[in-house]
């Protein structure tokens, strides 16, 4: 298997270099919980780095204030230590920021660690660090690597609309196989999870670091709706999949029935992306394009056991 190295494993390569190199430039020691610092906070949007990097300086502020009463007031023994870290753990989760939990505790014990006599100036240094590799974490996010979203999604969206088409039409197939079909369900699930998590990060990239344009926000729109309708066919392929036996006993007729009406819905999702494509005009008024026919679910009330399935 072939290794592969993605945009974020060279920001966290490049953000854990430049906080190493500044940290020595300032003569700052250890230059290593820069590093750390920098590798818990790399995120994978412009937007998210600059919440995160919020978030973190907040609790980090809030770590070194506790560390440093405690510390000045009682001293470092390591239980005091461990009645530090629980009260700013506490503290965080109470003020909802738990995503910075780690990087607090950090603080914590960096500074903690440290001869009481060299509190002040060695605490201090060390709380600088971090804050060193949260800030460096930020500037490479913005600088290097600034992800196409946009360009992702599409790519990742394509085929697996072309594969939900082809489980579509080939469901009721006596050839097809039943397990290699959930296996096919289950792989379509984890695409539609990727592209709803890159869906995400390409509305708030859109939302809050670029200029509202109309053409932007319409491709949001036309996003969202491609995302719902991937999902609705999913979740219909995994009900039709559990009823498969209940479905492969019905007659005949009403098998070519459904047949039919899985063919239309499967060529309606690929006109829908041929559309977006710019590939497909709309169709002129009194065109043969066909509608959808709706399914004639009358004919079905006679097979209970597969009214979960059709009416969707």
């Amino acid at each position: 298997m072939a290794m592969r190295f993605g945009a974020r494993i060279f920001k966290t390569g490049l953000t854990v270099a430049l906080a190493l190199y500044i940290s020595i430039w300032l003569g700052l020691e250890p230059p290593v919980l820069a590093a750390i610092a920098a590798a818990l906070t790399i995120q994978p949007s412009v937007y998210r780095s600059w919440k995160n990097g919020l978030e973190q300086v907040q609790s980090n502020l809030i770590g070194a204030a506790v560390a440093t009463i405690f510390t000045l007031a009682l001293g470092n023994e390591p239980y005091i230590i461990a009645m530090v870290v629980m009260l700013v753990i506490g503290i965080i989760l109470k003020l909802k920021l738990e995503k910075s939990t780690s990087l607090a505790v950090v603080t914590v014990l960096a500074m903690m660690t440290v001869p009481q006599e060299e509190f002040l100036q060695f605490g201090l240094a060390r709380f600088l660090l971090i804050l060193l590799g949260v800030l460096s974490s930020f500037v490479i996010n913005i600088v290097f690597f600034r992800p196409q979203y946009e360009k992702k999604l599409f790519e990742l969206h394509k085929p697996l609309m072309d594969q939900i088409a082809v489980s579509l039409r080939f469901f009721l197939d006596p050839a097809r196989d039943a397990k290699e079909s959930r296996k096919d369900i289950q792989e379509m699930k984890r695409l539609q999870q990727n592209a709803e998590e890159l869906y995400q990060l390409l509305e708030e990239e859109s939302t809050h670091f670029q200029k509202s344009r109309f053409s932007q926000r319409r491709k949001l729109v036309v996003y969202r709706e491609m995302i719902r309708l991937t999902q609705e066919a999913l979740h219909f392929l995994e009900k039709a999949e559990h009823h498969r036996s209940n479905l492969e006993n019905l007659e005949r007729p009403l098998q070519e029935t459904l047949v039919a009406w899985l063919e239309q819905v499967a060529y309606a999702q690929e006109s829908i992306y041929l559309l977006f494509e710019k590939k497909l005009r709309d169709a002129p008024p009194g065109s043969d394009k066909p509608d959808i026919p709706s399914l004639p679910l009358s004919e079905f009330l006679k097979h209970p056991a597969v009214l979960p399935v059709v009416l969707l």
